[in-house]
């Protein structure tokens, strides 16, 4: 970098903020967003964001899903899921059943009329279609800042525990020589590339903190390379 460049650069640093601060109020943004969608998309049929949201996570997820792992995954009070399912059950939206053999276990299912208005309620719509609309390689880079953002959280507590392939005990990233596909997933035993990460797994198994630090490090690695140079 020449001195006229290194001049340059200092002006638009003293002029800037952070990157940090930048891309998360670019987040709070998209979270703001995402909550007007959720409130109109509900309000033609009578349900709060936390309904739809639970009516979503239901039609994904299936039967396997109580209070308590509804509660983890939204990130909000056992009691507020509670009086989102009594609404739903109330509306006619899922069915709940005591466990024969466990009295203190619910299952919680969609009812006819719950699943096709989980297909419709697309809370997701609007974010999507913008990204969609992105060149391929910035939707990749996006979905690699989004997967570090949510590790990070994870190691402060900030939310629990989510299903990703960077914190999963499978993932072997850049031991392959081919570029378009670097990583391997252990469970299927075969390789794949950063636009196959994933944000929620069904068979994620949460690796050790200290294999967790060696594989992001392993990740990161070549990205940070790339613009260093």
């Amino acid at each position: 970098m020449t001195n006229d460049e290194k001049h340059q650069q200092a002006v638009f640093d003293s002029l800037s903020e952070p990157v940090s601060n930048r891309a998360a109020a670019g987040i709070e943004r998209l979270s703001t967003a995402l909550q007007h969608h959720a409130w109109e998309a509900g309000f033609e049929k009578t349900l709060t964001p936390t309904q739809v949201r639970v009516l979503k996570l239901l039609e994904q997820d299936g039967d396997t899903l109580g209070t308590g792992a509804l509660a983890g995954r939204l990130q909000i009070s056992a009691p507020t899921v509670s009086d989102a399912l009594a609404a739903l059950e109330r509306k006619g939206f899922i069915n709940r059943q005591r466990n024969q053999d466990d009295k203190r276990a619910v299952s919680i299912t969609l009812t006819d009329a719950g699943k096709i208005l989980a297909e419709t309620a697309d809370v997701l719509g609007p974010i999507r279609a913008a990204v969609d609309a992105m060149p391929p390689v910035l939707q990749i880079e996006l979905l690699r800042g989004v997967s570090g953002a949510i590790r990070e959280l994870q190691r402060n507590g900030g939310i629990p525990l989510q299903r990703m392939c960077v914190t999963c005990r499978y993932f072997q990233p850049n031991i392959h020589a081919d570029p378009r596909l670097p990583h391997h997933c252990a469970y299927v035993n075969a390789a794949f590339g950063d636009e196959h990460l994933r944000l929620d797994c069904k068979e994620q198994e949460t690796a050790s903190e200290i294999v967790q630090q060696q594989n992001w490090a392993r990740f990161v690695a070549p990205i940070v390379s790339k613009y260093q140079e």
